[in-house]
């Protein structure tokens, strides 16, 4: 699983002595070197390590299951799964099935990047099964159809983005304001066990604290700086390391299971912010097809997506109604900036796309009959937006329904062969167990050709997505 880099901010460690516990006492957690603090401290690192991996962790595993279906239908690229099974099973509408894979190596934080693998359902080139026919050659047809294999259309691309506090959905750019949250936990709850202990320790720092208006000569002086093995009397210094150790033993239990105590603090709305950051994309791809399939197809596309409300809202937020706007302001303006105003339980997202394709010369020819077919390379752009919109409330970072509605126009200015086409479709994504949805979609084009049969307008779809999150 994801996990954060091995820093954290300080105050976290500090946090420590004012975190609520959750379990007992340990044995010896402190040596004799060691003074409250230093122990304190060093016991703090490792059990914040274990918090900052389980809150990262456990927020790119949610904000990745955050959407369901597939990408292509989305205003999410996705870069969070590092490796992410593809099924599309669209019934009649052949050129939609495909079975492949994503995987995204996360190489750089700043630059997150995954290449993306398909197999499509293929059939005869249909300008060639024209052709034949009028030809006289329909006899050729299914042969050359029969001929086909899964491996005569396969998509290769490479997608590229831009990461950075302000750009990108990963967790893992915001370590800062995770790390600032985590450690702003209410203890109004606070165990007796916790309460005795902080009682006691405070009660004997007082009792070895110097008052100046009282000296008492015979007073041992105890800071929290003071290490065990100076203490010279045995008795205060049994005492000192049994209040010392029980206390941060409490602390140090507390933290490591903080994370039952995530939604307490706000941490699923944060992730719902993350999850509707704006996100550039740049993608190339290739498409590879057989003879009989259809000519191979290069394509660039530039992509930009945003949401409604995200950390960038926040954090303006924050700079104008929180002091000055800071990691800690921030951590604390959340709660008050996640009540205000439009609730995020009805989330949206935007994506506008534009895409350069050309199709690659293609010819095709037969020795006996004597049979030839060209097409010259053919070039065209086309524009895109999509509009999509979670519904319901959501549980801790679960997939929610999702409506998707997407507008397209296909310029083919260079091609007579071609017209020009503006295709609309709108789906609906219906999650029904951990990595299953259902999909119901409509298509609407502007010319009868593009758009198919009414009873293929609408469709039902199944889709499997099996994500694997990355063990750094």
């Amino acid at each position: 699983m994801n996990t954060m880099r091995n820093h954290i901010t300080s105050l976290l460690a500090l946090a420590l002595t004012w975190i609520v516990p959750g379990l007992t006492q340990a044995a010896n957690v402190c040596k004799d070197s060691d003074s409250y603090t230093s122990c304190s401290l060093e016991l703090a690192n490792g059990a914040k390590a274990t918090a900052k991996k389980e809150a990262t962790a456990k927020a790119a595993t949610e904000v990745a299951a955050m959407n369901t279906g597939d990408n292509e239908q989305s205003t999410t690229n996705d870069f969070l799964p590092l490796l992410r099974l593809l099924l599309n099973d669209e019934g009649d509408l052949d050129e939609n099935r495909k079975i492949g894979f994503e995987w995204s190596p996360h190489f750089s934080k700043t630059l997150p990047s995954k290449v993306t693998v398909t197999l499509q359902d293929s059939a005869l080139y249909e300008p060639l099964d024209k052709a034949l026919r009028a030809a006289g050659l329909e006899d050729q047809v299914d042969p050359l159809g029969k001929k086909i294999d899964a491996g005569d259309d396969v998509v290769i691309a490479f997608t590229l983005s831009k990461a950075s506090e302000r750009y990108g959905r990963d967790p893992e750019l915001h370590t800062d304001l995770l790390g600032e949250l985590v450690s702003r936990v209410d203890f109004q709850d606070a165990s007796i066990e916790y309460k005795n202990a902080r009682n006691e320790f405070g009660a004997f720092m007082i009792d070895h604290t110097p008052d100046p208006a009282h000296p008492v000569p015979s007073l041992i002086v105890v800071t929290q700086d003071t290490t065990f093995e100076s203490i010279k009397d045995e008795s205060v210094r049994k005492q000192y390391r049994e209040v010392a150790e029980k206390f941060i033993a409490l602390n140090v239990e507390y933290l490591k299971a903080f994370a039952t105590r995530l939604n307490k603090i706000g941490f699923y709305g944060l992730l719902d912010l993350i999850d509707n950051q704006p996100q550039f994309t740049l993608s190339v791809g290739y498409e590879s097809r057989g003879d009989e399939v259809g000519p191979d197809d290069l394509k660039i596309t530039a992509a930009y997506e945003f949401g409604g409300r995200n950390v960038n809202t926040m954090r303006n937020y924050a700079r104008k109604n929180c002091g000055d706007g800071g990691t800690g302001s921030q951590a604390t303006c959340l709660a008050d900036y996640l009540k205000d105003g439009e609730t995020l339980a009805e989330s949206f997202r935007v994506k506008l796309g534009a895409e350069y394709s050309k199709l690659q010369r293609y010819e095709f020819e037969l020795a006996d009959p004597a049979f030839s077919y060209v097409e010259k390379p053919v070039e065209h752009l086309s524009f895109s937006a999509t509009l999509s919109r979670q519904l319901g409330g959501g549980q801790k970072g679960q997939p929610r329904p999702r409506f998707d509605a997407k507008v397209s126009y296909e310029d083919f200015s260079d091609d007579p062969s071609r017209q020009d086409r503006g295709i609309a479709t709108v789906t609906f994504s219906y999650p029904v167990a951990q990595g299953f949805f259902v999909t119901l979609g409509a298509v609407y084009a502007t010319r009868p050709e593009f758009r198919g049969d009414v009873d293929e307008e609408i469709s039902t779809r199944l889709g499997f997505t099996y994500k694997l999150i990355q063990d750094k």
